[in-house]
């Protein structure tokens, strides 16, 4: 059901207030709300076009006021940095099929049901999946996306303890601080243990 910008963020100081990441949330589920409306910004069919949703932003119909009163250019400017937002980030795609510039929510976006579900990809945007080793990704991120976080933290440890006591040959009673001393124990001790650089200095052993 269609629902106006102004029902999300009703006042345009708030809504100038957020960053473009926050407003491109906002504006998502906006867009997405047009969907099954025939109007001069979305179609039928889902297509949108840019400057028709400034227009329609401007005017709201036959003698109606901006959404925004006078800060309406001001409100315009930031969408538009958020539209962009969406664009880079593959939530809004150009219709190939069309000559003029109209676009349509992509499959990404049309997975974002709400603001809540954005904030998440926004959350899991902040560890990127591919930096984390195969191992500690098919466990923690999951929980991680769910915003569990000591349930992820909890799991990645878990997953290094586990590799640590296969590559050292260390008994499976063998956990936390014991095995970390054990397994990267430095020279001047005695002798190393078996996963110690010993290229490194002494100093930056454990």
């Amino acid at each position: 059901m269609y629902r106006p910008l102004s029902s999300f963020v009703p006042n345009a100081a708030d809504l100038l207030a957020l960053e473009v990441e926050e407003l491109a949330g906002v504006l998502l589920i906006h867009l997405k709300s047009y969907e099954g409306v025939s109007g001069n910004s979305v179609h039928q069919n889902g297509l949108i076009s840019e400057k028709n949703f400034l227009d329609a932003q401007e005017q709201r119909g036959h003698g109606q006021q901006p959404e925004y009163g006078n800060r309406q250019p001001q409100v315009n400017s930031a969408l538009m940095e958020a539209w962009s937002w969406l664009e880079r980030e593959g939530f809004l795609i150009r219709d190939p099929r069309q000559p003029a510039p109209w676009f349509v929510i992509s499959r990404r976006g049309q997975r974002v049901a709400s603001r809540g579900d954005f904030e998440a990809y926004q959350k899991a945007n902040l560890l990127p999946k591919e930096q984390l080793h195969p191992l500690i990704a098919a466990k923690v991120y999951p929980a991680f996306l769910r915003g569990e976080y000591d349930t992820a933290i909890f799991q990645a440890f878990r997953e290094v303890e586990v590799s640590v006591r296969a590559v050292g040959g260390f008994p499976d009673d063998l956990v936390g601080v014991n095995l970390m001393r054990d397994a990267f124990r430095p020279i001047k001790n005695s002798t190393p243990g078996p996963l110690t650089d010993t290229q490194l200095p002494v100093a930056e052993h454990l």
